[in-house]
This record gives structure tokens, sequence and C-alpha cells, in this order.
């Protein structure tokens, strides 16, 4: 690993830099606009939705229907089960055994439904379906003790919300959670009562890729507390991103109930309302006025010309977890895959080797500067640290280049700029 040294330079960053490519005879820019509202339903990226409450054995069912909402392309669509441990679900659907995943395709607006058997060993995890056009779905449980429809859940990312209530021997109410992360994520537990008073609070650490479900009576509270009959409010406070679903059990019923997101404190600006737009010049001086939007919502992208000749665009999407990689078609669609990556405002290299080098943010604070390699540009290999200095735990947004006497790395340090040399 490289050496780096460094100095912060007198710079004011109020934005990252927007990133030129050389096409031809033409630069091209690429930019992320910020706050143009609510972000769009549609475009080229794949969709996602999850489920956070699946389950099958003991005469417990699940019923997994989705609709395909685009009106002009049918929808290849990933069914992904995993059991509370973040591993693949054996399940059987529609009669045929699935380990884990399943893919299938659905008409220009149709439908298509899988259903288990409901037999053997009762089974617990949570489903994420994945598609390049726009889908819904829901999940319909049950069996002897009722029926409920579980709806998709909301992505989470600053924890939530869920009322809770409890009267002995008729109502019982609990959650679902799945971490959607690959890493696993700590989660701080709130139990207020009726009048907003805190009771108690607890954390747990959920899995990668994991699900937690249970009653309020299963969490790990203080005997303090009585739960014999209770009125109030749950809180899961974490910044992982989750998805989750309140679970509720009457004599002779089931239902379910969607939580309620918190809302972050911060100015409502992000890449959740960010787009990805990219603009034309023949000098570098004058821009055209029409702007091509690539994605939305997007953020923090970076250009680079790849071995074909086409530029690739590596940015942040809220709607995945990671980075995303698009492709420009010669008609001037884009294709977009899912990378392997983890992390923040990815600069991406091509080296004289022919592989993609990529520098990505690490961590929040403190935070460092992760690099991988690619043959592809997909699958990177893992990531390593190219900068780390405690002095400067809030690093972020690097541009790396070469020089004639190695490489230099600039960093947004807020207000400044830090430059590394390796």
């Amino acid at each position: 690993m490289r050496n780096w040294r460094n100095c912060t330079l007198p710079f004011i960053v109020e934005k990252k830099t927007p990133h030129t490519n050389l096409i031809g005879t033409s630069i091209v820019l690429i930019l992320t606009i910020a706050g143009f509202g609510q972000p769009r339903q549609d475009g080229p990226w794949k969709h996602q939705i999850h489920f956070a409450q699946f389950a099958d054995g003991e005469g417990l069912s699940s019923e997994i229907t989705l609709i395909n909402l685009d009106n002009n392309r049918p929808a290849n669509v990933t069914i992904q089960l995993k059991d509370s441990g973040g591993s693949p679900l054996v399940v059987d659907l529609n009669g045929k055994v699935v380990v884990g995943q399943l893919s299938t395709v659905i008409p220009v607006a149709g439908l298509r439904r899988f259903k288990t058997d409901g037999l053997g060993d009762l089974l617990s995890g949570s489903v994420k379906v994945t598609s390049e056009t726009p889908i819904a779905g829901v999940v319909l449980f049950g069996g002897m003790i009722g029926l409920a429809g579980v709806g998709s859940s909301d992505i989470l990312q600053n924890g939530f919300a869920a009322p809770m209530e409890i009267l002995t021997d008729r109502v019982n109410t609990g959650i679902a959670i799945v971490n959607l992360q690959e890493d696993p994520v700590e989660l701080e537990f709130q139990l207020s009562d009726s009048e907003g008073t805190l009771l108690e609070t607890t954390s747990q650490i959920l899995v990668a890729s994991g699900q937690l479900v249970g009653f309020l009576s299963e969490f790990n509270w203080s005997s303090k507390v009585d739960l014999s009959d209770f009125d109030g409010t749950l809180k899961v406070i974490s910044d992982a991103t989750l998805a989750a679903t309140v679970i509720q059990m009457r004599p002779g019923q089931l239902s379910t109930l969607p939580v309620i997101p918190i809302e972050s404190n911060r100015v409502l600006d992000g890449p959740q309302n960010h787009r990805i737009l990219s603009t034309k010049s023949s000098d570098g001086l004058n821009w055209s006025a029409t702007r091509q939007i690539i994605t939305e919502p997007g953020s923090v992208p970076d250009a680079v010309v790849g071995l074909d000749d086409r530029v690739r665009i590596y940015f942040g999407n809220p709607q995945q977890i990671g980075i995303t990689l698009g492709i420009e078609n010669p008609n001037g669609t884009w294709k977009f895959q899912q990378t392997n990556l983890h992390g923040a405002d990815p600069n991406v290299l091509l080296l004289p080797s022919g592989q993609y080098r990529c520098f990505l943010k690490q961590g929040t604070v403190p935070s460092s500067i992760g690099v991988a390699d690619s043959v592809d540009g997909l699958k990177f290999d893992k990531i390593r640290t190219a900068f780390w200095d405690p002095k400067y735990p809030n690093v972020t947004d690097s541009d790396v280049f070469p020089v004639d006497d190695g490489w230099m790395m600039y960093l947004s340090l807020g207000p400044r700029l830090l430059m590394a040399k390796s």
C-alpha cells in the first residue's frame, strides 16, 4: 500500500467538483443536481421491494403476489428469500423447491403468484424482490390463526416508531425487522408508554442481511417493565438501512401494520433529492444549455471512459445499497448494474493495465478512503485502506490522478481541501 503524505489547502469547497471526460472532440460533464423535489418513481435503475416477514411450515403458509406496473415492458424479476441469520431460505414455491432465489418474468402489466405449501417445520425470514421495471407486491400469510396481508416495507434510514398494544390473552403485538446491509448493525430499542414516558431501553446486534422477529414481551427488557397490559410506542433507533413491519395477533385474527419512519432533523437534502445529468462542451469553457437526465435519484457521480470507449458512471443510489454502475449504450440510453462496493463518493480510474481502480469513502466519523481493483469494473476485490489519518477524521470526496513523480489525492474537509501524495 502506498504511503500518502498530506497538507491542507485554503480552498473553499461547497459541493463536489463535477467530473469531466474527453469523448472524441467533446467534453462530457457529469454532475449532480440537488433539491429537485421528490424522486421520480420511474427510471432505468433496478427497483427493489422488501417484505420484512415471510413464514412457512406447521400449517402457516405465505403467498407472494407481484404486479408489473410497466405498460410497455415485461418485468425480469428476481426473488430472494433469506432466513433470520441472513442465509438462503429453502422453501417450496408453487410445488418446486427454491433454495434462496427464484427468477421469473412477469408479462406487461401482468401478475404472478408464488405460494408455499405450509408443510414441515416453521421457517421465518424476509423477501427481497428486484426488477429493472417498476413493480409492486404483497405477501399474504397465515393459517389457522388467521390471514394477513404484508405490504412491501419502506426502506428506513433513521429508524422507526411502531404502536404497541398488549392485552392479556386478547392482544399481542410484535415487530419484524430485516437488515438490508451486508454488515451487522446495532439497533437501539426505546419503549415508551401512551403518555410518552420512556420506560426502558435495550439494544441488539442484527446480523448481516438477517431478520429479527418477536413479540414485545420477548425482547430483553428489565423485570420492572410490566407488559401484561400495555399501550405505548416502540422506537428503533439506527442509522442502518432497514425494513420493518408490525405484527399483531388477536383471537382468530392476524394483522400487520406499517411502521412510521423517523425523519432526520437535518435539512431535507441528500441523495434521495439528487439527480444525475450530463452536458457537453467542445472546449471545456462553453457548455450546452441542454442537460440530459441520466438517472434520478442518484448522487456524487464519477465518470470514466472504459476499455470499450463507452462512458461509465459510478454513483450512490438511495434506492440501492452500495455503489451503482451505469454504462452508456450507443443509442444514448444507459444500462445500470449494482457493484459489490459499499461506501460513498466513488472515484474510479482506468489503469494502464486495463484494470479499474475505485477510491471511495469508508465509514462516517471517523472516515477513511478505501481502494479496490476490478477486472471488469463491476466486481471489485476486497476494499483496502488507501488513506487514514486520525488528525482528519471527516475526510470525504477523494479525487486521485497520476502525476510525474507518483500519485496525487485531493480530499474534502468541508471548507478546506486536503492534498496527499504517494
